[in-house]
């Protein structure tokens, strides 16, 4: 991503790879804004669509490595006979999401999807769950955010929505539980105390 900002040229010595993916896409933006050259060359929108396509490509690559955690369908099963309405917001693209969700069986358990495809900002911005939330007619108050990531805690606090933080991916517990999660779960399965 930072090398194709590069060959479009905009200031890439700004970025890093451990920079988050929308503040470099914010940031690309105000550089567009204040450039004449840039505004010029061509129309930011494309370029956040030329960018998003680059992560689909590797999002693809790393979801055809992936496979669903233990207990993920049956607590999604659990939560759906118990007449609750689930979803998932996603940092990751549409096209790569619907493969696995197909994959992996959770299509007849969602009732949303949010890719950042339907979103202007990426989490922790919380544009994403309050779409969400708006689209299955639920208040904050009547929400629980799961997530695998200390940038899920953030979005779920700014969209004022409990959550329940899962140190199933890169982040360790402790490192989660310094985020303040409401809840602090080592396995997927913890959940279903939780929701029911």
């Amino acid at each position: 991503m930072i090398d194709f900002l590069r060959a479009r040229r905009y200031d890439a010595n700004v970025w890093n790879e451990s920079m988050r993916t929308q503040d470099i896409i914010d940031q690309a933006q105000e550089q567009w804004k204040a450039s004449r050259e840039l505004q010029h060359d061509h129309d930011f929108e494309e370029t956040r669509a030329s960018i998003f396509r680059i992560l689909d490509g590797f999002e693809f690559d790393a979801l055809s490595h992936a496979r669903p955690h233990e207990g993920s369908v049956y607590i999604l099963k659990k939560i759906k006979h118990a007449d609750i309405l689930t979803g998932i917001v996603t940092n990751s693209g549409r096209a790569p999401v619907e493969s696995v969700i197909s994959e992996f069986g959770f299509a007849p358990y969602l009732s949303v999807l949010i890719t950042r495809n339907e979103m202007e900002k990426l989490k922790p911005n919380p544009q994403g769950l309050i779409k969400a939330m708006k689209e299955l007619r639920v208040t904050p108050d009547e929400s629980l955010y799961v997530g695998d990531s200390t940038i899920d805690i953030e979005a779920a606090k700014l969209a004022s929505m409990k959550c329940a933080s899962v140190s199933t991916g890169l982040y360790h517990i402790d490192a989660l539980k310094k985020y303040s999660p409401d809840y602090a779960l080592k396995r997927l399965e913890e959940l279903e105390a939780i929701v029911l």
